[in-house]
């Protein structure tokens, strides 16, 4: 039996897959309202970093950290770039672990857990109606088994941690400073 193939234009075929793809994601996180907002603080960190015109490529689910980020007009593939990232501690872009969090009335903070991370810059997102965000390099946090934000607008937050609110600045220049370091690297080997 001759079954009639259909062909479909190639931009319909790429926005249904982009939908599915969008429906697929409601619907895993519909019932667990934390990975929700995780994804959608990581989703959002990605769309400011592609806006600042730095590509951005998102790892595996046991990577340790969630993001790699480089200035350079090409992006290498990550599985070119993580082994020398992971392996050998050489810099070729930034890496970026994404936190998310929400006020917890009972403790009167918003705190997320540091876990093995291999990242360079932690971007702790804390959800109170907006999303505020710091922006904090990972050398800060050394030691240290979780981040705690004591204020429940971290616009009026006046803690340790203050200095990095919305540091998207710093995020720039830790981009530039790790691009320039393997830009020496090539040239010395």
């Amino acid at each position: 039996m001759n079954i009639p193939s259909v062909e479909f234009p190639e931009s319909a075929v790429s926005r249904f897959l982009a939908w599915r793809a969008r429906a697929s994601q409601r619907t895993r996180y519909a019932g667990d309202p934390r990975r929700l907002l995780a994804a959608t603080v990581e989703a959002d960190v990605v769309a400011r970093l592609r806006a600042r015109g730095y590509h951005v490529a998102r790892t595996g689910h046991n990577d340790h950290f969630d993001l790699f980020v480089q200035q350079s007009e090409t992006l290498k593939s990550p599985a070119s770039v993580f082994p020398s990232v992971c392996e050998n501690n050489i810099d070729h872009g930034l890496r970026i672990e994404v936190k998310a969090s929400t006020w917890s009335s009972a403790v009167h903070r918003y705190q997320a857990a540091l876990r093995s991370n291999d990242a360079d810059v932690l971007v702790l997102g804390c959800q109170n109606g907006a999303l505020h965000y710091f922006v904090i390099p990972f050398p800060a946090l050394r030691g240290l088994t979780n981040i705690a934000i004591h204020s429940l607008n971290p616009l009026f937050y006046t803690g340790r941690w203050r200095r990095y609110l919305e540091a998207w600045p710093l995020l720039d220049e830790l981009i530039r400073t790790s691009e320039k370091s393997a830009v020496k690297e090539e040239s010395l080997t």
